[in-house]
């Protein structure tokens, strides 16, 4: 299907910081950038551009992201993944094959860490794997 991050986003009334958040909190899957220098340069650019109020981890990886950053994902068994905003697109395509109450889930603003998990399967596995 191709489902872009940026329109996906506006028909369910979130940012990219609540996909990031919605994937790695409670999930058993954690994330980290792949060069702490690129974390630390996109770090002070969001807070220049949001305050320290505004400046938050998911934040800070969502727009590493949209910058073309290639993140780290590890997995609930410890296997890391590289993590692009290409493979979220496609994860957000396999989430609605696969798992179309989670992909409903986040159109209708009732997701949870189940469909969280779900979109971390999808977009590291193109299935649901853990969830």
């Amino acid at each position: 299907m191709n489902i872009k991050i940026k329109k996906f986003c506006e028909l369910c009334e979130l940012e990219l910081d609540d996909l990031v958040s919605a994937m790695f909190t409670d999930t058993g899957y954690a994330i980290n950038p792949k060069a702490d220098d690129e974390y630390e340069a996109t770090r002070a650019a969001v807070e220049y551009a949001y305050g320290k109020e505004g400046t938050y981890v998911e934040r800070i990886f969502a727009s590493m992201l949209m910058h073309g950053k290639t993140l780290v994902a590890t997995d609930p068994e410890g296997k890391d993944h590289d993590f692009t905003l290409d493979m979220l697109e496609k994860g957000l395509d396999a989430l609605l094959e696969k798992a179309p109450d989670a992909f409903r889930d986040f159109v209708h603003g009732d997701n949870d860490m189940g469909s969280g998990l779900a979109l971390a399967d999808c977009t590291f596995f193109g299935e649901i794997v853990y969830g």
